[in-house]
């Protein structure tokens, strides 16, 4: 069984995509996508099961708009 993630909008509007990231020390890079590990389709509120279980995974999270525009980088979670 994988790591479940469950994440949530705060502004008005509807991503189009959210793109998840997982690091194990630092910050993700955005730039060259090395951290991503999964775009899942935007919504409200949304969950995703990483598949691999990460001991001491950092994950954060971006919304991207219909021009693929990206929010600033959420806050990391650990998973308990």
């Amino acid at each position: 069984m994988g790591t479940e993630l469950r994440f949530h909008t705060t502004g008005g509007e509807t991503p189009r995509l959210f793109a998840i990231y997982r690091v194990t020390s630092g910050t993700p890079d955005l730039r060259t996508g090395r951290d991503l590990v999964a775009v899942v389709p935007g919504a409200k509120s949304a969950t995703w099961t990483d598949p691999a279980k990460v001991r001491g995974a950092t994950y954060h999270v971006t919304a991207l708009d219909a021009a693929n525009r990206q929010s600033p980088l959420s806050s990391g979670r650990r998973p308990r």
